[in-house]
């Protein structure tokens, strides 16, 4: 899967699946969202409460009740401790699967005939599949079941979630899609589960969609900037949200798009404007402070991202953006700026390479050896390099205080490295 991160994306989605978890009983601190760039419509979770969208769930629903039925639908597969038993049945079913496998070898020497090994193999297969499917139906309808309550308790419709099911369902009678592939692989169709869910809907008796106003703007807003990034065209954005359109979203995709044309100046005009219109968003300054970064003007940058940040100093990307920003700086005030921005999110991250490098880059340019030293450790570390990890922690340790939270965080992950390299060479 290939992953990517957005702020404003990311806090529209959490903000959606906390209400879920609330509803259920659920703890919304365990709750972490990613996002796959992937055209197909498809949400998946695993265990932990980890909740995958595809960016073409979102690009392809018009509103924002059809994501979080979607999202109503994973809570209720979180909810119903489904993930513990789904892995279990995975590994039955690639168990059984292997056997086919195995036998199909034996058949095929003892006979002569490929042909007759492949038959055996694929009809164990199958059969390991179909079972599997089966499990995975009994779950899907039993998610859908708790997605109708979460949902209602919410105060929305299940017509959203319908609406995903209708297309996905026109995508297997019209073309048998890889979309529509992609779907079935972790959420296997049937009839059934759309004529619950519009029974369901009938039963709703003119119970309105709640659907605030100043929620589903900010959808629409998210869902442009994601088709106005994603599209392979960037001058088909004007045909999908014309000049003439003056909305928040479709100023929004306008001025994404001409960045993407290299028409730096009126992508600027655009974004300006918004920020004029709504001076304390912080997602209009961090996309301005993304622009004038990536064009190469790096000092520039700084003010809409510190802005940003001043708006909003718990999103964590943004701060990431601006202390990159402040990293590369020939300012040294500037760059301790930085590694101090770097360091408040690593606290909860430390488990992220990124992070770790950016602070060894700038602790290196104030010559601070110990942090560079240190901060390489860890960087090797989460990387997997356990040989490197180890050579840099020696040479952290000779100039770190012995007893201190670094030191002994280095004896920790040193110990780890030891093992896992060891556990590497066995």
């Amino acid at each position: 899967m290939s992953l990517i991160r957005d702020q404003e994306t990311e806090d529209m989605l959490r903000s959606y699946v906390i209400s879920m978890f609330e509803k259920v009983g659920l703890n919304p601190a365990n709750l972490k969202i990613y996002i796959v760039s992937d055209n197909s419509i498809n949400a998946f979770a695993a265990k932990g409460s980890n909740i995958f969208i595809h960016t073409g769930l979102i690009i392809n629903s018009p509103r924002s009740e059809m994501v979080i039925g979607v999202l109503a639908h994973e809570t209720g597969h979180i909810v119903g401790g489904h993930l513990i038993r789904l892995y279990d049945n995975m590994k039955i079913a690639q168990r059984n699967s292997l056997i086919s496998t195995v036998l199909g070898g034996v058949a095929a020497i003892a006979t002569g005939r490929p042909d007759v090994g492949m038959a055996v193999m694929m009809g164990g297969s199958n059969a390991s599949m179909q079972s599997h499917l089966s499990y995975r139906r009994s779950e899907e309808n039993a998610a859908d079941e708790q997605a109708t309550k979460i949902l209602s308790q919410m105060g929305y419709s299940v017509k959203g979630l319908l609406d995903v099911m209708h297309i996905l369902e026109q995508q297997e009678k019209i073309s048998m899609s890889q979309d529509y592939y992609s779907y079935l692989s972790t959420h296997p169709l049937s009839e059934d589960r759309i004529s619950f869910l519009e029974n369901t809907l009938s039963k709703e008796k003119g119970f309105g969609t709640y659907v605030h106003k100043d929620s589903e703007l900010l959808y629409k807003r998210v869902r442009a900037k994601l088709i106005a990034f994603l599209s392979s065209s960037p001058r088909s954005i004007f045909n999908i949200y014309p000049l003439s359109d003056m909305s928040v979203a479709s100023r929004y995709a306008h001025s994404i798009a001409y960045f993407r044309l290299n028409n730096l100046s009126e992508a600027l005009n655009i974004i300006d404007g918004l920020i004029k219109d709504h001076p304390k968003d912080a997602y209009f300054y961090e996309l301005k402070g993304q622009m004038l970064y990536e064009s190469g003007r790096g000092e520039e940058a700084l003010f809409p991202y510190k802005r940003a940040v001043e708006l909003a100093p718990e999103a964590s990307l943004i701060r990431l953006s601006l202390a990159s920003v402040q990293i590369e700086s020939n300012n040294k005030e500037e760059v301790k700026e930085g590694i101090k921005n770097i360091e408040k999110i690593i606290v909860n991250e430390k488990d992220n390479p990124t992070l770790w490098r950016l602070l060894a880059v700038g602790s290196g340019k104030i010559e601070d050896k110990a942090l560079t030293l240190y901060s390489m450790s860890e960087y090797n570390f989460s990387l997997g390099n356990y040989k490197e990890a180890i050579n840099y922690i020696n040479k952290a340790q000779e100039l770190i205080l012995k007893g201190s939270p670094k030191y002994l965080r280095l004896e920790d992950i040193k110990q780890e490295a030891e093992r896992l390299l060891k556990k590497e060479e066995d």
